[in-house]
């Protein structure tokens, strides 16, 4: 994908802070800067891990407790980007279990759904996947704008917005070569 200039980036900024501060009944003046900070704000952050070389990602769910972590390693058996999600809400907490989660991105493109075998680990109350997710998931991960985790039955566990994970995916492409 190719990188707007930062003056074409911060022209939907302005024009959201314009429309905050001009709305009757809208957010106040003194409201606005928060909104349009976190509006400009990545919801991904992604930095570089020396030992072992990587790249690790995490977010937020959106109104919930969950959170979900990512990362890439040049030394790891299985190259890609793996998953781990914290706190889901209404999982069974018995370490050892497996189950299937589907992650389901939905952008520009429609919405596509990957399958992640996850392990309940209870030291770190995760649930790591068992291997990476499939290069197609990493392509729409970065096109996409919602992520939505949802349990074998069908039952949202996390909804995550993609804000910043485009270039999350482009320093894990430039540091682990996915």
């Amino acid at each position: 994908m190719a990188m707007s200039s930062g003056r074409d980036a911060m022209i939907p900024l302005l024009l959201l802070a314009m429309s905050l501060t001009a709305t009757p009944g809208s957010a106040s003046a003194t409201e606005a800067p928060r909104l349009l900070a976190q509006a400009a704000s990545p919801a991904w952050t992604a930095k570089v891990d020396t030992s072992p070389r990587g790249v690790s990602i995490e977010a937020r769910a959106s109104g919930g407790t969950a959170r979900l972590t990512g990362g890439c390693a040049t030394a790891l058996l299985s190259p890609g980007l793996w998953m781990t999600l914290f706190n889901p809400p209404g999982l069974p907490r018995v370490n050892g279990r497996r189950m299937t989660m589907n992650f389901a991105v939905t952008g520009g493109f429609g919405t596509q759904t990957f399958k992640a075998r996850m392990r309940y680990e209870a030291p770190g109350d995760s649930w790591p996947s068992e291997g990476p997710l499939p290069p197609d998931f990493v392509s729409a991960f970065e096109a996409g704008g919602l992520l939505t985790i949802s349990d074998p039955a069908g039952r949202k566990l996390a909804d995550l917005n993609l804000r910043g994970a485009e270039e999350a995916v482009q320093l894990m492409r430039r540091v682990c070569g996915l």
